[in-house]
């Protein structure tokens, strides 16, 4: 097992967390599953004579939930999933609405979900039935994406500013955390996290997904460390 000093900054940030830590991180990503469930449930409420596959729908309101993330704080993400699908289901149901094309739809939507324009629209689409893996691009999003859907999984790590910053030891500027995160180095942090969440599982001699070792530093981290410099975000 690879233990660098990037690895070793994980793995310290960990046993560093409290209790209370341990238990946020290791259930939050089951905790935004459970969203996509609600949301899921919701449409299966609105059409129950419709054939329903449930594990497809709580893919697309993962999708949902991901496609709206970049620069939200999780209650904004919660708020406008909910929001994205009240929207999306009230439109459904005005017959004027229903005769306009897709692209006009498209715009009526993104002008009342209250974030960015390009990202209402991937959340439209998901909402109209494309595959939220067609249409979510960027690392991070997708992996938000897969962890929602299986917070297990251990192929998919979201690296986000606070997650570079424990890697690293520090915290960092914006320019270096780019440097870090461009091209194929999202992957390579990514790799950090599952090689931390190896030896945890290890040592503690149970299961901890890299999802949960990430999320877990990410609450101590974003509470001890990250606070004093640019806030609770």
């Amino acid at each position: 097992m690879t233990n660098t000093p990037l690895t070793r900054n994980i793995t310290a940030t960990f046993r560093s967390a409290t209790d209370g830590d341990r238990a946020t991180g290791h259930g939050w990503y089951g905790r935004a599953r459970l969203l996509a469930e609600e949301l899921a449930a919701s449409e299966a409420g609105r059409r129950p004579a419709l054939p329903f596959d449930f594990e497809s729908e709580v893919r697309r309101a993962a999708g949902v939930i991901a496609a709206l993330s970049p620069r939200l704080a999780w209650r904004k993400n919660v708020e406008y999933a909910n929001l994205a699908y009240m929207t999306y289901i009230q439109m459904q149901q005005e017959a004027p609405l229903r005769g306009l094309t897709d692209e006009v739809r498209a715009s009526i939507f993104a002008g009342i979900i209250p974030t960015l324009n390009a990202n209402a629209r991937k959340a439209f689409r998901i909402l109209e039935g494309e595959s939220p893996e067609d249409v979510l691009r960027g690392p991070k999003v997708t992996a938000f994406y897969w962890t929602i859907v299986d917070p297990t999984d251990p192929r998919a790590v979201v690296v986000d500013r606070h997650a570079v910053d424990i890697a690293y030891g520090r915290t960092m500027s914006d320019d270096e955390r780019n440097k870090a995160l461009s091209g194929k180095r999202y992957g390579e942090v990514a790799t950090l996290y599952r090689r931390a969440a190896a030896i945890i599982s290890r040592e503690l001699g149970e299961f901890w997904s890299p999802a949960q070792v990430q999320a877990t530093t990410w609450t101590y981290w974003r509470r001890e460390r990250a606070a004093a410099y640019h806030g609770e975000a």
